[in-house]
């Protein structure tokens, strides 16, 4: 149990036992902290275990274009206006995933021509480099941060991939088992061939990064069987990739927890201080709250690493910007009150064909009202570390 409490994992399980499922997403998109240990210098705004507690948002793709917003469909002025909005609320962090979806946009792969022989036409080995225009798009965006004063929390993989659609979905299944397993050297031949490119990007531009968040809800991959031995695999995968960024760019890593256990396995310590640089978990529930709060504090307290409350957002299935205003409030003001080290809220802009979603910050004819609390309370916060 990792020297983890008795109490503390029976409460754990029993959260496991009892929680219901929460309202599914299509896809659930979530901070980290910049080690005073990992790193040789702070960022501009501060932010780091020992720094202010820390508000931010999530904005994971822009609009529709979850797979492809750093290629085909990269549009820098949308990026400018919402790293603009995040600095306008109050927020000192934005959330974007690099490599989200089956099939990430931006990689050049090879084939395997011995299974395609044997009829399994498609099938790809592993990725053999990233695309220039996707690494000039990510420096673009960057730069664009440190402009606005705004820190980039990067989030690499999508775990709810499990469950989305595809007419190719076995053969990509194949080719993520083999690249989280580091199966036929497909795990090596990412980092090499992509992730060194990328870190190169990140390091030229360390001050604006807040970290990097390996998998967006690991646990949806250990749930769903895509690691060999489920959290051992988990932990193995992390103690492989984690070392190897952090040689390359000196940021902070982790796997963030998401679904309704996501308390439940921090208490756990399914992913232990030796395998993450801060721990990150995601909450949705109409009251603003953090289950087993005491718990959590505990671990904090005794953990060794910083914990971030990720995602928050309501669980309703309705527009209704009096329990956005609510929700942000009582989220933000139970993980200062709890010791963590920030919060970021789900979603900055986020819309469908019939106008904006029930997590947008953003509505029709400008802001919603749950953005002005979010702004009040960010800059309470601020005066009150």
């Amino acid at each position: 149990m990792h020297h983890l409490s008795l109490k503390i994992a029976l409460a754990a399980l029993c959260v496991l036992a009892t929680t219901r499922l929460a309202t599914t997403r299509t896809f659930a998109g979530p901070l980290p902290w910049a080690s005073v240990e990992n790193v040789a210098s702070r960022s501009a705004l501060d932010v780091g275990p020992e720094g202010a507690f820390v508000t931010g948002l999530n904005q994971a793709w822009l609009g529709h274009h979850y797979g492809s917003q750093w290629t085909r469909n990269f549009d820098e002025a949308e990026f400018r206006r919402l790293l603009s909005e995040t600095s306008q609320m109050g927020g000192s962090v934005l959330r974007v995933w690099l490599f989200e979806g089956l099939t990430p946009d931006g990689l050049i792969w090879d084939d395997d021509p011995e299974k395609s022989r044997w009829g399994y036409p498609g099938r790809r080995h592993k990725v053999t480099a990233i695309t220039p225009d996707k690494l000039h798009h990510l420096e673009k965006v960057l730069e664009i941060a440190s402009g606005q004063k705004v820190l980039i929390y990067l989030t690499l993989f999508d775990g709810n991939i499990v469950s989305q659609d595809d007419s190719q979905r076995d053969h990509r299944r194949a080719e993520w088992w083999n690249l989280l397993n580091d199966r036929f050297s497909a795990g090596r031949a990412f980092r090499e061939n992509v992730l060194v490119p990328v870190l190169d990007v990140v390091s030229r531009h360390r001050e604006t990064i807040y970290g990097i968040d390996l998998v967006n809800e690991i646990n949806a991959f250990v749930g769903a069987n895509w690691f060999d031995r489920g959290w051992d695999s988990a932990r193995e995968f992390l103690d492989r990739w984690r070392p190897f960024i952090r040689t390359k760019a000196r940021v902070p890593v982790t796997a963030s927890l998401g679904h309704h256990d996501a308390v439940a396995n921090l208490l756990l310590n399914r992913l232990p201080a030796s395998s993450v640089d801060f721990h990150d978990i995601h909450l949705y529930n109409d009251e603003g709250t953090i289950p087993l709060a005491r718990l959590v504090r505990r671990y904090v307290e005794t953990s060794g690493r910083p914990l971030v409350l990720g995602e928050f957002g309501q669980r309703a299935d309705r527009i209704d910007d009096e329990l956005q205003s609510t929700v942000t409030i009582g989220f933000i003001r139970s993980a200062h009150l709890n010791g963590l080290a920030g919060a970021l809220a789900w979603r900055l802009s986020e819309w469908s064909t019939s106008g904006p979603s029930r997590f947008s910050y953003e509505g029709r004819g400008g802001l919603r009202p749950g953005a002005d609390a979010f702004r009040r309370e960010s800059r309470a916060n601020l005066l009150d570390p």
